[in-house]
């Protein structure tokens, strides 16, 4: 596969998470506002989180000062390391995700979160967010061991 088939697939494979996400936040928002539970630690769940990850308290002005540099580191290191495919996958799923919860932030001065998982309510762009940075700690070289 070639570079620019690889760079396509990344923002196809991404864009295409990124705009489920929205569905699912315009669709929480709106239709789907009801709690509907496959068990009680699994279903969907609409809420609006003003806190970071895992609900942790931060005011929304400061959530939004820190994402934008933080994309923005995101999109350097993309651009820097073009031609490693599991570091860029790892990347854009990381700015895309970004993106999605910081346009929440800047609309409704909260994020959309809508799954239930155990006890967290999450949404597609926080999965991308975690699958992004795992993807990317997995990718980063390791110093070469002493011998």
């Amino acid at each position: 596969m070639t570079s620019k088939t690889r760079l396509l697939s990344i923002f196809l494979v991404s864009g295409f998470f990124l705009s489920l996400d929205r569905l699912f936040k315009y669709q929480s928002l709106h239709d789907w506002s009801v709690i509907h539970l496959l068990h009680r630690f699994l279903g969907w769940q609409p809420s609006l989180n003003a806190g970071l990850a895992f609900s942790l308290p931060m005011p929304a002005i400061i959530t939004i000062i820190l994402t934008i540099p933080i994309i923005a580191v995101m999109a350097y290191l993309f651009y820097k390391n073009i031609h490693h495919f599991p570091l860029n996958l790892a990347l854009i799923l990381i700015v895309f995700g970004a993106l999605s919860n910081l346009f929440d932030r800047l609309i409704y001065r909260h994020t959309v979160d809508y799954f239930l998982v155990l006890t967290a309510i999450l949404n597609i762009a926080d999965l991308m967010i975690t699958a992004g940075f795992i993807l990317y700690l997995l990718s980063i070289k390791k110093p070469k061991q002493l011998q």
